[in-house]
């Protein structure tokens, strides 16, 4: 659907037309080196960096490499010290194996232990949420019809790799085995990364703004440079709400923003589903064969009809722990992004935005082409 209409307003755009209108509409790390600090200071040297890198630099692919490299080199750190190559010499990866890998909660036996899977999926959900930004940036990418279904063949063995693998404990490792000042590197990297991950973020929440910017008109408001200045700053000021940790344990607030977050980006995926299976209808209700698509998923509809159903089903029993005993906070936290109902819209629009679209990777064709088919090309 994105490879096929990239356009501006990325996802939101397309949930309107294929949906309805109004459908729409990193303290802790650094504490390691100083506690005595008031964490709302690195909040606030965080945000000043975010809205820095988000209206003047390009600095996501620089910090996306730094990222890569950090991972590959806790991989290698982690499989050589669980070996027993440290100054201690403690093969710490051949202990621990007993108990079984899942413990019972809530209930005993096979139920205890399904529950206890099931109350972390709020964690996993939060972690996992990234592929998105395909959809979210489908506005920024060169030559989309391209690019698009190139990044999303490799995302599948991106998560299974840099999630399953990097999922390491490794600073705390790295200190207990007493390897010189490698730990301060490993978490000054790892400072990187958070505020890396901050500034994909806030790029990701100021374009999903502009994208429903029907009202007021002022948001779509764009620098020269195609920064959306007034989306910008007002999810910049949004963000201010991370000075809880000023009068709250770093640990507490972060675990307030998983519960509140995660239920959001759950709802979002349900959301961009729903989007999805709004295209999928329209495009055979019009004749859209997969044959004019830049990238169709295998197993189509499928797959998209299954996780619609598995989010649904997960933002209704995700703070089923909540209850017994009752938890206002929890309850407030897990819950306070659901309730949003939608219509499908007739016609949907398929045509909007597709010739210009079209005609840009065209050009980005013709460029990557040698001179004389370039001219030929031209021609006719």
């Amino acid at each position: 659907m994105m490879a096929y209409l990239p356009v501006r307003g990325s996802i939101f755009e397309l949930a309107s037309r294929f949906v309805d209108p109004a459908y729409s509409a990193v303290a802790a790390v650094a504490e390691y080196w100083d506690s005595t600090t008031n964490t709302a200071v690195w909040i606030a040297l965080s945000m000043v960096i975010y809205i820095f890198l988000n209206m003047v630099c390009k600095a996501e692919f620089v910090l996306a490499i730094t990222k890569v490299f950090l991972l590959i080199l806790l991989v290698l750190i982690t499989v050589t010290t669980m070996a027993g190559g440290s100054p201690k010499g403690d093969a710490y990866g051949f202990r621990n194996w007993k108990d079984g890998a899942i413990h019972e909660y809530y209930a005993k036996g096979p139920t205890g232990k399904f529950l206890v899977w099931w109350s972390v999926a709020i964690y996993v959900a939060c972690t996992i949420a990234g592929p998105d930004m395909i959809a979210l940036a489908v506005g920024e990418i060169q030559n989309p019809r391209q690019t698009i279904p190139r990044v999303a063949r490799m995302i599948f063995c991106r998560l299974v790799g840099f999630y399953m693998v990097g999922a390491l404990a490794v600073v705390i490792g790295i200190y207990n085995l007493r390897i010189g000042v490698l730990p301060h590197f490993i978490n000054a990297l790892i400072l990187v990364f958070g505020l890396s991950c901050g500034n994909a973020y806030l790029f990701a929440a100021s374009g999903t703004l502009y994208g429903l910017a029907r009202a007021p008109k002022m948001l779509m408001k764009c620098t020269k440079t195609g920064v959306p200045i007034y989306s910008t700053a007002i999810v910049s000021m949004i963000s201010c709400v991370t000075f809880l940790v000023a009068s709250n344990s770093a640990k507490e607030v972060f675990f307030w923003f998983v519960d509140l977050t995660t239920t959001a980006f759950i709802a979002s995926y349900c959301f961009m589903l729903l989007a999805y299976i709004g295209f999928y209808c329209a495009s055979k209700a019009q004749g859209l064969t997969d044959g004019s698509l830049s990238y169709v998923a295998p197993l189509t509809p499928y797959p998209p009809i299954m996780a619609f159903t598995t989010g649904c089903i997960t933002i209704l029993f995700v703070g089923f722990d909540v209850f017994s005993p009752f938890s206002v906070r929890g309850s407030v936290t897990f819950y306070f992004a659901v309730a949003f109902t939608s219509g499908i819209v007739d016609p949907e629009d398929l045509i909007t935005g597709k010739a210009e679209i079209g005609e840009e990777c065209r050009q980005w064709k013709l460029a990557e082409m040698n001179w004389v088919r370039r001219t030929w090309e031209r021609m006719w």
